[in-house]
């Protein structure tokens, strides 16, 4: 058989053949014999011409017959099969099919999932097709394996035969979606590297994806390859996996909070859960757990009582580990439409302690002995906070690399050296808080300033007392959203309260000018300004301010860190929180974490002193992944460098002449849990202009016109076209004509 027909049921419609002639039929019927006296004569002309007129009728009547004949002939589509079609100029057909394997293809519905339902799509593809006896080639490209220059087909022009779909079914079983984002564009602009146009080739080109707005929405780029495609004869031809949205929660953070990081104290964790679909969740459940290489450990679990739909909530648990070192920690939720994104993971380094220096005029005196006592108490109480005190001279006399974080307690005077080395400390890094008082002269002090480029943040004037607000009916201190004064938010606000300020320094009017106000962003610079107020007064003037300085930042207090100027450290518990948080945050000035996601390649930075010898990367299974050579790098550091990243979870790197093994915590891209995704006619605006055909993978069955080589329905259309005009022709040479 050379022909088949699309719509095969139609063919019923040739008995429509027979109403021609049983029109002609009735017409004979009709005539009527009339006596008539000049019949003789017309009765001889008919002899004469009976043969051709019984030849134009007999045509007639065959020309409208086949009129209907190819009416429904068109109608039924016939197509011929690939042997006869190419022959009359045909062309076998090739599948090319670009199957979504990314991050959000691993969306499930029930039992099945949206690459569920990818793979079935196909596997019915094949089926059906390999049914036909025509040659039909097969091409397969995951849109993570199509990057330019490097495609990574699973299958490449293969012959679909009845065999075909077995070893698609053996491939299939072994893909999934991964945790990567790869949108389509490069999958569609590799569709001529793959198969190159040719007039023997016609491309069906099928798209299997979810289609999610992130990748399809206003991608002009996208649409420019896809309008490239049809311009070459491209079929487009649009899978959906997904029957619709689904609600999907996902940690999108895993970052060190508040609290002392060192061996033994306890510290906070914040995790951030966003609500990527379209109505709020209830009552959220988040598990975190710490890992070590033997064991894991499970934290009490954290409810969330409501996040709305596209957003986030942030919530804190204490975490705790016993020694110095690379800390794990993992937090999951509840399984839900995605499972990638339920975990999120992160590695900690912690010191065995967190070291202060105090420089005060007096080691003995008031002022250190308040601040002393918030750091280190000292008995049963461990803060991780490992205090030494020294002379102001000390800074100019001892290296401060071994310190996290500097305190300068009314100091008078600082010699040269000493304000060089204090300056270099925070430009690398250091943290450095200073506190005034009695001794502190604001002319000195211009020496520490150096023009607005040394360490001290802006000018003194002179101290001042506070007038006392006996009715109490606003508070002393005032504070901005910031790590150090987090103790005075929440429930705790009221603590506020009770601080009192007796006495504080003035600013000159050139520091005022130039100082953020207490109700600027973090973020907000305006003209000249990096000096931020992080505490002012009833009167509005600045109490606490901050300036960052090179990688490493300086908090002013512009009174004592004793009782004598405040009442803050008597007996305030509020003032020993403040105390740690500000020892935390300065110690945190250098302190990194950072963010590695799946899809990047893993670094390590070696010193100059550890480099040689390869470096060995290690999968989460604890595998051996890769092996690569050290490579020198700026200022004499050497940097390993793995491939990109594939998995997620915590991946482990060694290297000589230690063989201990440091984790490396890689998560997935928080961007990629967004689900909201286009409908058929969403898809249908966004692709304006474009031809294609739109299916739901479980509504997706292969048409007969696709199987064959050669649609006879252009043809058959100008057949009839030809037919009618032929038909006019006779009937007006077989009519009777009266000439004028």
């Amino acid at each position: 058989m050379f022909a088949a027909f699309v719509h095969p049921a139609l063919l019923w419609g040739m008995l429509l053949l027979g109403l021609p002639l049983l029109i002609h039929l009735i017409n004979l019927l009709r005539h009527r014999r009339v006596p008539w006296g000049a019949m003789e004569f017309l009765l001889a002309a008919y002899r004469k011409h009976r043969n051709r007129v019984r030849m134009k009728e007999l045509l007639l009547l065959l020309l409208r017959m086949a009129a209907v004949a190819l009416v429904v002939l068109a109608v039924a589509q016939p197509v011929l099969e690939n042997r006869l079609g190419t022959l009359v100029g045909g062309v076998k057909v090739h599948h090319i099919v670009l199957l979504d394997d990314s991050f959000s293809m691993s969306d499930r519905m029930g039992e099945t999932g949206a690459f569920d339902a990818a793979k079935n799509m196909l596997l019915r593809l094949t089926e059906e097709t390999s049914k036909n006896a025509m040659a039909q080639h097969f091409t397969l490209l995951r849109t993570s394996q199509s990057s330019p220059g490097s495609l990574k087909p699973d299958f490449h022009a293969e012959r679909i035969d009845s065999e075909f779909p077995e070893r698609l079914r053996s491939v299939l079983d072994t893909l999934g979606p991964g945790v990567l984002a790869w949108g389509p564009q490069a999958a569609l602009s590799a569709v001529d590297e793959l198969v190159p146009d040719s007039p023997q080739t016609r491309r069906l080109v099928y798209v299997v994806s979810d289609f999610r707005q992130k990748d399809w929405r206003d991608h002009a780029e996208l649409k420019k390859t896809l309008e490239r495609l049809q311009a070459a004869g491209v079929a487009l031809r649009l899978v959906d996996c997904v029957a619709g949205e689904h609600s999907n929660l996902g940690v999108s953070g895993l970052v060190p909070g508040d609290g002392i990081r060192a061996a033994g104290v306890p510290f906070g964790m914040w995790a951030t859960v966003t609500n990527y679909g379209t109505t709020p969740a209830k009552d959220v459940v988040l598990r975190p757990e710490t890992c070590s290489a033997t064991a894991t450990q499970s934290l009490p679990a954290v409810r969330i009582a409501e996040i709305p739909a596209g957003g986030t909530a942030t919530c804190t648990f204490p975490v705790r580990f016993p020694d110095a070192g690379e800390q794990r920690i993992v937090v999951s939720l509840d399984s839900d439409a995605v499972e990638a994104d339920n975990q999120a993971y992160a590695v900690v380094s912690l010191p065995p302690f967190s070291s202060a220096l105090i420089l005060s005029d007096t080691p003995d005196g008031e002022e250190t002995r308040a601040l002393l006592t918030a750091l280190s108490p000292g008995g049963n109480v461990r803060t991780g906070v490992t205090t030494r005190v020294e002379s102001p001279r000390f800074a100019a006399t001892h290296s401060l690399d071994a310190f996290q974080a500097v305190y300068l307690l009314d100091v008078r005077q600082l010699d040269p050296a000493a304000v060089t080395a204090l300056t270099e400390f925070v430009q690398n890094g250091g943290g450095l808080a200073c506190f005034v008082g009695e001794n502190t002269d604001p002319v000195l002090t211009q020496k520490w300033y150096r023009g607005g480029a040394g360490f001290f943040p802006v000018l003194l004037k002179q101290p001042t007392e506070l007038p006392p607000d006996f009715l109490r009916k606003v508070p002393d201190l005032r504070v901005a959203e910031h790590p150090v004064f987090r103790v005075f938010s929440g429930k705790s606000a009221t603590l506020a309260g009770t601080v009192n300020i007796r006495k504080y320094y003035t600013l000159e009017d050139e520091s005022l000018e130039t100082l953020l106000p207490l109700d600027t962003a973090a973020g907000d610079k305006e003209a000249g300004a990096v000096v931020r107020t992080l505490a002012a007064l009833r009167n509005n003037a600045p109490l606490v301010v901050e300036k960052p300085l090179g990688k490493g930042r300086v908090l002013l207090f512009l009174t004592t860190s004793d009782a004598r100027w405040n009442n803050w450290p008597q007996g305030n518990p509020s003032y020993v929180v403040a105390m740690l948080q500000l020892q935390a945050y300065l110690a945190g000035a250098n302190a990194t974490f950072p963010q590695r996601l799946a899809g990047a390649p893993l670094e390590k930075i070696l010193p100059p002193e550890l480099a040689g010898g390869d470096v060995r990367f290690f999968t989460p299974d604890g595998e051996l992944w890769e092996t690569v050579p050290a490579v020198e790098q700026k200022e004499g550091r050497f940097a390993a460098y793995s491939s990109a990243t594939d998995r997620l979870g915590f991946y482990a790197v060694t290297w000589p002449p230690a063989e201990t093994a440091l984790p490396l915590a890689v998560n997935a891209d928080p961007q990629e849990g967004e689900m909201l995704r286009l409908s058929g006619e969403e898809l249908a605006r966004q692709l304006d202009g474009i031809r294609y055909e739109y299916f739901p993978a479980d509504a997706f069955r292969v048409s007969e016109e696709s199987l064959r080589g050669f649609p006879l329905f252009d043809g058959l259309l100008y057949a009839l076209l030809g037919v009618l005009f032929l038909e006019m022709l006779v009937a007006i040479s077989a009519s009777w004509h009266l000439k004028r």
